[in-house]
């Protein structure tokens, strides 16, 4: 909660990491009239590995952030159907409608971001970009070390609350976590089982327009879906050993994973990365568990998601707006009342284990293609608006 400590501190809440997660819990935050903080190390508007698709879902978090009309004038790809393909060249493909009149969309990250982050500095919230955290101690209030990368100085901040909401590999997770946790997290053993995100953009290809492509193969998952009229964001989910060959080795990297697919090899011939390769881990779903009354962590900071559902950005958003309501709740001697989103790992139970598993991943595809009111009711779980007549294809 927000203590006494806060009115004399600097600020009463700083946030590290200015994603959908941060930049919404700033905004309300900010709109409530708190002195906030907002910073992230990157240097804005910056692109960010993500798979870029937009869950229908998230603009009620639009509309109560006011940057919904920005947002709308900002898409260039609507997505009218998803299309999931596997090895064996069978497909189900499901048209997805609109949500009140909301459609599902694409979007880079750099513009969204941006556009989330300018929300928050309207209600006067201080954001400072390029500014990495490298300490944070607690002594009746947060003492937090920043490094402005681009001048290289150093300096401090004082604030009553942290919030960590710098992503998946955080900073602030690491600081706040017991001596156990860290203990436990050194002498665990890696897992066979461990994945790594590789994402890259190409040339806009024809194929791509409109729809959500989603490929399956042995050693992973692969996604295309255009993002800004010129180009495809390519987000692929495979084992460490073949993201390694996407910088050393990129056609032998393509024919180990995406072309291993037959079918993704006759449609994607060029896919040629324009700018930067980029690889995070882990991918698998987890929580970073943490114990402290005077900071909290959010989006994929507090907890993973499979990025096959590609909720990422809805879940983020919610996080944020759930956390700064609760903080508002008890600055103001409210009963706070909003429960931790902990119903994310509802779907990820169910597909982060599928997904790993080729046998059983390929029979729902065909049960998919066989029934093709199942797969309007999975994709239905997802994406709001699954409507239409599906279309399904085995050969």
């Amino acid at each position: 909660m927000i203590n006494d400590s806060s009115t004399s501190a600097a600020y009463e809440v700083a946030i590290v990491g200015a994603g959908p997660a941060g930049s919404a819990c700033a905004a309300l935050l900010g709109r409530a009239g708190l002195r906030v903080l907002l910073c992230d190390k990157a240097s804005f508007p910056r692109p960010k590995i993500c798979g870029e698709t937009v869950n229908p879902r998230c603009w009620d978090v639009f509309d109560a952030l006011g940057v919904a009309d920005e947002v709308e004038r900002s898409i260039h790809n609507r997505i009218a159907a998803i299309s999931v393909t596997d090895k064996k060249g069978r497909e189900v493909r499901v048209e997805v409608g609109k949500r009140g009149g909301r459609c599902f969309f694409s979007m880079g990250r750099d513009v969204l971001d941006h556009i989330l982050v300018r929300s928050a500095q309207s209600t006067g919230v201080e954001f400072r970009d390029g500014t990495t955290v490298t300490r944070v101690a607690w002594d009746g209030c947060w003492r937090i070390e920043v490094r402005n990368g681009k001048a290289g100085e150093k300096s401090s901040v004082t604030a009553g609350y942290l919030v960590g909401a710098d992503g998946r590999n955080s900073t602030i997770a690491g600081h706040l976590a017991t001596r156990r946790e860290i203990s436990e997290r050194g002498t665990r053993p890696s897992s066979d089982s461990d994945r790594v995100g590789v994402q890259w953009h190409a040339f806009l290809h024809p194929e791509i327009a409109g729809a959500l492509h989603m490929y399956l193969f042995d050693a992973g998952y692969c996604g295309l879906v255009a993002v800004d009229g010129r180009h495809t964001n390519v987000s692929m989910v495979t084992r460490p050993e073949l993201a390694s060959l996407a910088t050393a080795d990129f056609r032998r990297f393509l024919e180990r994973t995406l072309w291993s697919n037959p079918v993704a090899a006759a449609r994607f011939l060029d896919l040629n990365p324009v700018g930067k390769i980029v690889k995070t881990s882990p991918i698998n779903p987890r929580c970073n568990p943490f114990d402290h009354p005077h900071a909290t962590l959010i989006g994929d900071a507090s907890q993973t998601v499979e990025p096959f559902t590609g909720e990422g950005i809805r879940y983020a958003l919610e996080d944020g707006i759930a956390a700064a309501r609760r903080l508002i709740s008890e600055r103001n001697g409210m009963d706070a009342g909003a429960a931790r989103m902990n119903s994310r790992f509802r779907v990820n139970r169910v597909f982060s284990p599928v997904l790993r598993n080729p046998t059983i991943r390929d029979g729902l595809i065909s049960l998919g293609a066989r029934f093709p009111t199942l797969s309007r009711w999975v994709v239905g779980t997802v994406i709001p608006g699954v409507g239409g007549k599906p279309h399904n294809n085995e050969s």
